[in-house]
């Protein structure tokens, strides 16, 4: 369809349609025209041709509020942290000078030092005092002979205890003759290894059980024979010659045996009884092997005790004497056993 159109910026058209039919539809459109694309020819009318199909109504855009700007909030200059200043390492001499010093301190200059001091980065000797001189060994003697045993044997080492006889057990469990056990040193057939209960005497042989149990295992339910501690394993002297022999008598001078038992000490209190009557001398555990001579008196609780625990050196005899007053806690300790093989069996 051709509408013919003057020139103008802006302008407006009605157009009426009259058409043969069983009804006459006029159509009104009225045009808003912003902009056209016009045609010129030589008249000075100009032609353009137009889709006039309906068009949607445009969906009006939603207004949109401007989000404000976000502002960051500045960061605070961390302080730098201010470092104590390490104390200055004193040079070899200082060191030397030091551990010179300290051995003219009044608590130590009348006894026997022997020192010696090695770098372990090379092997250098870095201070020395009768390093080469002899002296009776201490408690820390126990660090150079884990060391070693576990140098010469592995940690994965096991000490075994064995268990012999001349036949093995019938069918209903009896062995004829004697049954010998053979033991290497175990010290875990100890209270070390099990703990004490004072409500449950039976707790000191419970490594002893757990020995017994293995027996039982292997079928053996009664012995017609003896049974025989053999300690024969362990060659040379029960007690070192170099140890002093007022150390003898208690558990850290106890002798070596390859039966072990507890340490090989038996374990004693003495408590005070009734005013004017022996005191309560008990050992744990009870056995027929140690002999106790009780001569201790309980007296008056406003006295000091005086009281003395002594072990015969080759004898399993302990000698009890003096006083304790009423009321006093009493003595505790750990005493030595002669030849411990005797109480293993």
């Amino acid at each position: 369809m051709n509408v013919r159109l003057f020139k103008g910026a802006k302008f407006f058209c009605t157009i009426s349609l009259m058409k043969t039919l069983k009804f006459i539809r006029v159509a009104t459109i009225t045009l808003s025209l912003a902009l056209a694309v016009f045609s010129f020819g030589k008249a000075d009318r100009a032609t353009a041709t137009f889709d006039l199909s309906p068009s949607a109504t445009p969906t009006p855009r939603p207004k949109t509020t401007p989000k404000p700007k976000a502002h960051s909030t500045p960061k605070p200059t961390p302080k730098a942290t201010v470092l104590p200043t390490p104390p200055p390492v004193p040079s070899l001499e200082e060191l030397r000078s030091t551990i010179r010093q300290r051995t003219f301190d009044p608590d130590v200059r009348r006894g026997r030092l022997g020192i010696k001091i090695v770098s372990l980065a090379s092997g250098k000797v870095v201070y020395e005092n009768d390093s080469e001189k002899y002296f009776m060994p201490a408690s820390n003697m126990k660090n150079f002979t884990v060391a070693t045993a576990l140098e010469r044997l592995g940690q994965d080492f096991r000490f075994v205890t064995s268990v012999f006889a001349n036949s093995l057990p019938d069918t209903v469990g009896t062995v004829k003759g004697d049954l010998r056990i053979y033991g290497r040193g175990d010290i875990s057939i100890s209270t070390a290894f099990y703990g004490t209960s004072a409500s449950d005497p039976e707790t000191y042989y419970k490594g002893i059980d757990r020995l017994v149990e293995r027996i039982m295992a292997a079928g053996v339910r009664r012995i017609e024979g003896s049974i025989i501690g053999d300690e024969g394993y362990f060659k040379g002297f029960a007690i070192p010659g170099s140890w002093e022999w007022d150390d003898l008598q208690f558990y850290y001078g106890a002798e070596v045996s390859a039966l072990p038992l507890n340490d090989n000490a038996i374990d004693i209190a003495v408590t005070p009884g009734s005013a004017g009557g022996p005191c309560v001398a008990t050992i744990s555990p009870f056995n027929t092997l140690i002999q106790v001579i009780n001569l201790c008196t309980t007296i008056g609780s406003t006295t000091r005790r005086s009281l003395s625990v002594v072990k015969k050196i080759d004898r399993n005899i302990i000698e009890i004497t003096g006083t304790i007053p009423a009321g006093d806690n009493g003595f505790r300790g750990s005493v030595t056993i002669t030849h411990p093989a005797d109480l293993f069996v």
